[in-house]
């Protein structure tokens, strides 16, 4: 029997207005399947700000912030586990990334952590050569990128050991980008104030610094291909920027966001199912795409101040924030009728 899914418009009160509701249509009505989007708050039992999250699938993911705080989840965040000892005024961690369920980073200003066995234990990674504070940094399978702080650093360091030991890896046209990302080995792109960019193809023997659509900094920037990314500016036109040629070109996506809300944070699923973290002083705005940014929707609007979020697939996600603040943004079946 063949299923037909309509997707049709929420209206929605309180945390999760905007939401969407995905109906499975079946020729027989006793039969019938909806699925409706929520928003559920997890108690993470931690009332300290939580600055990333990260989901490697829709059950394990982990989630960092201030005074030492890493937490671990392996039921899709029913529970949430400290990993580490809580300090009051500890290290603030402000982002973690893993590559798979095992490798993973957190990392603080002067910090940088490494895990082997899914987040349960972290080792500290060596400093930089001739650096003492860190810059950000991507990773790609077990090889960590790692630039040193901005202003101060002009190379892209690489460790393949767990950042036992570094390398000096390409040096950068400048020394004051602030975010970088890396798909491969070969194609890495930096991003920083003033509308500063550039990228490689080539691992980094060559850097190209195309004129970018706008002077504003530039705050975040996300591919999912070599080719097909998004840059996050503070100065927009309601959206970020894309990219169809591995970013010597961009244009603007209008997304419906207020042109003085802060675009905070951006995840690609694949090339076409995206989300968008919109913020303000009044609420926080999520918006979905499913056709690579041409058009969104908002599916919710979250308190004011949220930090960051993930979206493992297109219908689980997660977001954090202040006060130890973890949503879960997921569908529930719901018998037909059912109001």
């Amino acid at each position: 029997m063949r299923t037909h899914l309509l997707i049709v418009a929420l209206i929605g009160t309180g945390l999760g207005a905007g939401q969407t509701r995905l109906l499975a249509q079946q020729p027989s009505t006793a039969s019938r399947v909806r699925y409706e989007a929520r928003w559920d708050i997890q108690k993470s039992d931690v009332t300290d700000q939580l600055n990333s999250v990260y989901f490697v699938d829709i059950k394990t993911g982990w989630a960092v912030g201030r005074n030492n705080t890493i937490l671990k989840t392996t039921d899709g965040g029913q529970t949430w586990n400290r990993v580490l000892e809580r300090e009051d005024g500890g290290n603030e961690f402000h982002s973690v990334y893993f590559t798979d369920e095992r490798d993973g980073w957190a990392q603080t200003g002067d910090i940088l952590l490494h895990s082997s066995d899914g987040g349960e234990t972290w080792r500290p990674a060596s400093p930089l050569p001739d650096r003492k504070h860190l810059g950000e940094g991507a990773a790609v399978g077990a090889v960590r990128f790692q630039m040193g702080q901005m202003g101060t650093s002009d190379h892209v360091y690489v460790s393949e050991d767990g950042g036992t030991t570094w390398a000096v890896g390409s040096q950068l046209p400048r020394n004051d980008f602030e975010h970088i990302f890396v798909v491969d080995p070969q194609h890495m792109w930096v991003v920083g104030d003033y509308g500063r960019y550039a990228f490689t193809a080539d691992g980094g023997a060559t850097w190209r610094e195309p004129k970018m659509p706008v002077n504003a900094s530039l705050r975040k920037v996300y591919f999912v291909s070599p080719m097909l990314g998004w840059i996050l500016p503070s100065d927009h036109n309601g959206g970020p920027l894309a990219t169809k040629d591995g970013g010597n070109t961009w244009a603007s996506q209008y997304a419906g966001a207020e042109r003085n809300r802060p675009l905070r944070d951006i995840h690609f699923v694949n090339d076409r199912e995206g989300f968008l973290l919109v913020g303000s002083n009044r609420d926080d705005v999520v918006y979905r795409t499913a056709d690579g940014g041409v058009r969104w929707q908002t599916i919710g609007r979250l308190p004011a101040g949220r930090a960051a979020m993930s979206f493992p697939a297109t219908d689980n996600g997660w977001v954090v924030g202040p006060g130890g603040y973890i949503v879960h943004y997921h569908l529930v079946p719901v018998p037909v009728g059912a109001k």
